[in-house]
């Protein structure tokens, strides 16, 4: 099972069955895509592997994102 930055199991993120994020690796290395807010607060900003080691963990750019409708706005 493949996990991404957010900590969340790709496999059971909605973002992810909706095709909104392309996974960590997928979203992030590609220059053609817009970079994930949370990849770029936890790699870029914490330089931390994943939400589960942010001492702000689970915050209002985690909430927002993670929170959206189905169609997605964020990682588009």
């Amino acid at each position: 099972s493949l996990k991404g930055v957010c900590g969340e199991n790709c496999s059971t993120c909605t973002l992810f069955k909706n095709g909104i994020c392309k996974g960590c690796i997928a979203q992030n290395e590609d220059p053609t895509s817009v970079l994930c807010p949370i990849y770029l607060c936890a790699v870029k900003k914490h330089e931390i592997s994943s939400c589960d080691l942010c001492p702000e963990r689970y915050c209002d750019l985690y909430n927002k994102v993670k929170h959206q409708k189905p169609t997605g706005l964020m990682l588009q």
